[in-house]
């Protein structure tokens, strides 16, 4: 990850060093100029999520945890309200061929407040790609429900909390 000032020149780089594979998927910044990065750690597929200040290159924070039916986890887009709360949206498996989505509200400090988890409309690999928040600080969600034909149909949905 790189930050760059308002004329593109680099203020600091960072790098992840956690060792696998790792991918970053989803960016975002909170009222504080702060960055949150979400994506996948690696080991177990874990979704990983880190909080970077405005001012430094290391994260401050960061959580890493497997699906809520303790499954591989995939994050893949994050946003941040009004109060500086974070919503990541991703996919977890509960077996190798029948993924979930998922979207999880945590507080500014990485606590998490509440996890929303739908099954698809048959077996398949369901995914939430992004997550944007509205005007009443409410998440709204999108990304696809793969059916038992193979067929993705476009999934959305406004959370209120």
């Amino acid at each position: 990850m790189r930050r760059l000032d308002a004329d593109g020149d680099e203020l600091w780089t960072w790098t992840a060093g956690l060792g696998g594979n790792v991918a970053f998927f989803g960016i975002a910044t909170d009222a504080d100029d702060g960055i949150y990065v979400a994506g996948v750690a690696p080991g177990q597929l874990q979704t990983y999520l880190a909080h970077h200040p405005a001012d430094g290159i290391d994260p401050d924070w960061t959580e890493e945890w497997m699906g809520t039916q303790g499954g591989s986890a995939n994050a893949w887009g994050v946003a941040v309200d009004g109060a500086g709360n974070i919503v990541i949206v991703g996919d977890q498996a509960s077996n190798l061929s029948d993924r979930h989505v998922f979207a999880r509200k945590l507080d500014p400090e990485g606590n998490t407040a509440w996890v929303h988890d739908v099954d698809g409309l048959d077996v398949g690999y369901d995914i939430l790609f992004a997550v944007a928040i509205d005007s009443l600080d409410q998440p709204v969600i999108g990304g696809r429900l793969r059916d038992a034909g193979g067929y993705d149909d476009f999934w959305m949905r406004k959370l209120t909390q």
